[in-house]
Protein backbone atom coordinates (compact mmCIF):
# COMPACT_ATOMS: atom_id res chain seq x y z
CA UNK A 1 0.00 0.00 0.00
CA UNK A 2 2.60 2.55 1.08
CA UNK A 3 4.88 1.49 -1.76
CA UNK A 4 2.19 2.19 -4.33
CA UNK A 5 1.32 5.51 -2.71
CA UNK A 6 5.01 6.44 -2.61
CA UNK A 7 5.25 5.54 -6.28
CA UNK A 8 2.25 7.72 -7.01
CA UNK A 9 3.78 10.58 -5.02
CA UNK A 10 7.07 10.13 -6.84
CA UNK A 11 5.25 10.22 -10.16
CA UNK A 12 3.43 13.38 -9.09
CA UNK A 13 6.70 15.08 -8.16
CA UNK A 14 8.26 13.95 -11.44
CA UNK A 15 5.22 15.21 -13.33
CA UNK A 16 5.44 18.57 -11.57
CA UNK A 17 9.14 18.83 -12.23
CA UNK A 18 8.86 17.83 -15.87
CA UNK A 19 5.94 20.14 -16.52
CA UNK A 20 7.68 23.11 -14.95
CA UNK A 21 11.22 22.88 -16.19
CA UNK A 22 13.14 22.83 -19.45
CA UNK A 23 15.95 20.31 -19.57
CA UNK A 24 19.15 22.14 -20.54
CA UNK A 25 22.84 21.61 -19.93
CA UNK A 26 24.11 23.82 -17.13
CA UNK A 27 27.24 25.30 -15.69
CA UNK A 28 29.00 23.71 -12.76
CA UNK A 29 26.96 23.56 -9.56
CA UNK A 30 28.23 25.89 -6.84
CA UNK A 31 28.28 24.76 -3.22
CA UNK A 32 25.51 27.25 -2.38
CA UNK A 33 23.35 26.02 -5.26
CA UNK A 34 23.85 22.39 -4.28
CA UNK A 35 22.88 23.19 -0.69
CA UNK A 36 19.80 25.05 -1.93
CA UNK A 37 18.90 22.10 -4.14
CA UNK A 38 19.24 19.73 -1.17
CA UNK A 39 17.04 22.03 0.93
CA UNK A 40 14.32 22.01 -1.75
CA UNK A 41 14.51 18.20 -2.01
CA UNK A 42 14.12 17.96 1.77
CA UNK A 43 11.08 20.23 1.73
CA UNK A 44 9.55 18.20 -1.09
CA UNK A 45 10.08 14.99 0.86
CA UNK A 46 8.43 16.43 3.97
CA UNK A 47 5.48 17.91 2.11
CA UNK A 48 5.18 14.73 0.05
CA UNK A 49 4.92 12.66 3.20
CA UNK A 50 2.17 14.93 4.52
CA UNK A 51 0.43 14.79 1.16
CA UNK A 52 0.61 10.99 1.14
CA UNK A 53 -0.92 10.82 4.63
CA UNK A 54 -3.66 13.24 3.60
CA UNK A 55 -4.40 11.19 0.51
CA UNK A 56 -4.72 7.98 2.54
CA UNK A 57 -7.20 9.74 4.84
CA UNK A 58 -9.23 10.97 1.86
CA UNK A 59 -9.28 7.49 0.32
CA UNK A 60 -10.47 5.91 3.56
CA UNK A 61 -13.03 8.67 4.15
CA UNK A 62 -14.53 7.84 0.75
CA UNK A 63 -14.89 4.19 1.76
CA UNK A 64 -12.03 2.68 -0.22
CA UNK A 65 -8.76 1.17 0.87
CA UNK A 66 -5.57 2.57 -0.65
CA UNK A 67 -5.05 -0.81 -2.33
CA UNK A 68 -8.51 -0.73 -3.92
CA UNK A 69 -8.05 2.88 -5.05
CA UNK A 70 -4.73 1.97 -6.69
CA UNK A 71 -6.30 -1.07 -8.35
CA UNK A 72 -9.10 1.05 -9.81
CA UNK A 73 -6.61 3.73 -10.85
CA UNK A 74 -4.38 1.16 -12.54
CA UNK A 75 -7.32 -0.24 -14.49
CA UNK A 76 -8.58 3.25 -15.40
CA UNK A 77 -5.13 4.16 -16.75
CA UNK A 78 -4.73 0.92 -18.70
CA UNK A 79 -6.23 0.77 -22.19
CA UNK A 80 -6.30 -3.04 -22.01
CA UNK A 81 -7.79 -3.61 -18.57
CA UNK A 82 -11.45 -3.31 -17.87
CA UNK A 83 -12.46 -1.45 -14.72
CA UNK A 84 -14.18 -3.85 -12.36
CA UNK A 85 -15.74 -1.49 -9.83
CA UNK A 86 -19.18 -0.79 -8.45
CA UNK A 87 -20.94 2.49 -9.09
CA UNK A 88 -20.25 3.48 -5.49
CA UNK A 89 -16.53 2.73 -5.91
CA UNK A 90 -16.36 4.71 -9.15
CA UNK A 91 -18.07 7.69 -7.51
CA UNK A 92 -15.58 7.51 -4.63
CA UNK A 93 -12.72 7.18 -7.11
CA UNK A 94 -13.84 10.33 -8.95
CA UNK A 95 -13.95 12.32 -5.69
CA UNK A 96 -10.52 11.05 -4.71
CA UNK A 97 -9.11 11.79 -8.18
CA UNK A 98 -10.35 15.38 -7.85
CA UNK A 99 -8.56 15.60 -4.50
CA UNK A 100 -5.39 14.22 -6.11
CA UNK A 101 -5.59 16.99 -8.72
CA UNK A 102 -5.96 19.56 -5.95
CA UNK A 103 -2.99 18.10 -4.10
CA UNK A 104 -0.88 18.16 -7.29
CA UNK A 105 -1.63 21.85 -7.77
CA UNK A 106 -0.86 22.52 -4.11
CA UNK A 107 2.43 20.62 -4.38
CA UNK A 108 3.34 22.60 -7.49
CA UNK A 109 2.69 25.88 -5.65
CA UNK A 110 4.74 24.65 -2.70
CA UNK A 111 7.61 23.75 -5.01
CA UNK A 112 7.63 27.27 -6.43
CA UNK A 113 7.70 28.64 -2.88
CA UNK A 114 10.57 26.33 -1.86
CA UNK A 115 12.55 27.38 -4.90
CA UNK A 116 12.04 31.06 -4.18
CA UNK A 117 12.93 30.63 -0.48
CA UNK A 118 16.15 28.89 -1.48
CA UNK A 119 17.16 31.31 -4.21
CA UNK A 120 16.71 28.99 -7.17
CA UNK A 121 14.77 29.49 -10.36
CA UNK A 122 12.78 26.58 -11.71
CA UNK A 123 15.14 26.41 -14.68
CA UNK A 124 18.26 26.25 -12.50
CA UNK A 125 16.63 23.65 -10.26
CA UNK A 126 15.97 21.50 -13.34
CA UNK A 127 19.55 21.96 -14.55
CA UNK A 128 20.92 20.92 -11.16
CA UNK A 129 18.54 17.94 -11.01
CA UNK A 130 19.73 16.81 -14.44
CA UNK A 131 23.37 17.14 -13.40
CA UNK A 132 22.75 15.25 -10.16
CA UNK A 133 21.09 12.44 -12.11
CA UNK A 134 23.89 12.20 -14.66
CA UNK A 135 26.90 12.81 -12.38
CA UNK A 136 27.76 9.99 -9.99
CA UNK A 137 29.67 12.30 -7.62
CA UNK A 138 26.69 14.63 -7.16
CA UNK A 139 24.25 11.72 -6.97
CA UNK A 140 26.26 9.95 -4.25
CA UNK A 141 26.61 13.18 -2.31
CA UNK A 142 22.86 13.83 -2.45
CA UNK A 143 22.03 10.27 -1.40
CA UNK A 144 24.47 10.52 1.49
CA UNK A 145 22.84 13.73 2.72
CA UNK A 146 19.35 12.24 2.37
CA UNK A 147 20.39 9.16 4.38
CA UNK A 148 21.77 11.35 7.16
CA UNK A 149 18.60 13.46 7.20
CA UNK A 150 16.42 10.34 7.27
CA UNK A 151 18.41 8.91 10.18
CA UNK A 152 18.09 12.12 12.20
CA UNK A 153 14.35 12.35 11.50
CA UNK A 154 13.67 8.85 12.89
Amino acid sequence: MKRILKRNLFLIVCFISSSLFAQEKAAKISEAEFNSFVAVIGELQRSGSKMRDELVQVIRAEGLTPERFNEIQYNMDSPINEVDATGKELAAYKKIAAEVDRLKAEQQDMLQGYLKENGLTSERYAEIAEQVQSNEKYRERLLSIIKVQAATNQ
